[in-house]
């Protein structure tokens, strides 16, 4: 079974395009500029959305929330969104009476 582990989002009439990419588990984006032949140039490299960076985007982007279940499964997209991150663990380790949102 063949399976797509990219998803690029072209807005109509933009001159920007977005590109996401699932990798060991992590959803990572750049972004592509449309050079005037037509053509969509890299403007960014890779780059790892943090869990409240997912969550945004997944709220607010239909298509991408579709994507990310259908290719990672309802239970490992709910978890990329809501994984802590490493500087979040440290800050508890720190302060123990700090909590996470």
């Amino acid at each position: 079974m063949l399976t797509c582990d990219r998803l690029r989002i072209d807005p109509a009439g933009a001159s920007t395009a977005v590109d996401y990419r699932i990798t060991n588990g992590c959803v990572e984006t750049r972004n592509l500029q449309l050079a005037e032949d037509g053509r969509f140039m890299v403007e960014k490299d890779w780059h790892r959305l943090t869990p409240e960076q997912l969550s945004s985007l997944v709220l607010t982007n239909a298509i991408l929330a579709h994507w990310l279940t259908r290719r990672m499964g309802i239970f490992p997209a709910i978890q990329a969104c809501t994984r802590r991150s490493s500087t979040t663990d440290t800050a508890m380790q720190d302060d123990p009476t700090e909590l996470a949102a």
